[in-house]
């Protein structure tokens, strides 16, 4: 009886750090974003969760590599699968003139690449995880997806920003697959080549776009799905 009662209570002290870690996170950014007034105010919030999901790993012991990492081999498919939604986007959207290449911003490669690990890390490989433990796979599956979409939104830009949560909620679906799927490596390989690409172009965002955009998503996962 102890003993369930001990498990019950260590279930719910994760799933309140997960949450604590994520509002923290999100108030660092929403804070540094008023006093920097730069697109690099995020690069706090990416420190924050960095530290705070190494602690976790060293305080439970966990090696990461032998927890998480799975053999690279399915390198070429998680690239892919990250590059899919970013192609059939630009096909589309480039030929109803609502793309615009511009120079790749090699600047913000470095925290792109970060920042894709550290979400994959904290979303995945530890919310996700936490959450299984107390509320079963649907469940921890659906609120893990929603806490990374409004992860994104900035809250300072709201109602404005809004148009763009169904975007993160399938990219979340997206990564979130790789991850059951194939493994954390997948997951931050497949974040990478997405976020890398979406450095060379700019999107017009409007109703059509991110209906464009969001079928492109919905294509890569029914893929994932059911043929991978």
């Amino acid at each position: 009886m102890f003993t369930m009662l001990r498990e019950k209570f260590e279930q719910k002290k994760e799933i309140i750090n997960v949450f604590s870690a994520y509002i923290i996170s999100v108030l660092i950014r929403e804070i540094s974003s008023k006093w920097l007034k730069s697109d690099y105010s995020s690069f706090f919030m990416y420190i924050f969760l960095a530290i705070y999901v190494l602690l976790v790993l060293k305080f439970e012991k966990t090696s990461f590599i032998s927890a998480y990492l799975e053999p690279l081999d399915l390198l070429y498919a998680s690239t892919l699968f990250g590059l899919m939604p970013r192609y059939f986007s630009i096909m589309i959207l480039g030929l109803t003139h609502r793309l615009v290449i511009g120079l790749p911003q090699i600047g913000i490669l470095p925290l792109l690449i970060i920042s894709s690990i550290i979400e994959e890390m904290f979303f995945r490989a530890y919310a996700y995880n936490c959450l299984k433990k107390l509320v079963g796979y649907k469940k921890s599956y659906t609120i893990t997806i929603l806490l990374y979409a409004l992860f994104h939104v900035p809250l300072a830009s709201l109602p404005n920003s809004a148009m763009v949560i169904p975007i993160y909620l399938l990219s979340g679906i997206l990564f979130q697959e790789m991850y059951l799927k194939w493994g954390l490596a997948s997951a931050i390989i497949s974040h990478i080549a997405y976020n890398i690409i979406g450095v060379l172009y700019l999107v017009e965002y409007s109703l059509s776009s991110i209906l464009i955009i969001s079928l492109a998503f919905i294509t890569t996962i029914c893929l994932i799905k059911f043929l991978a």
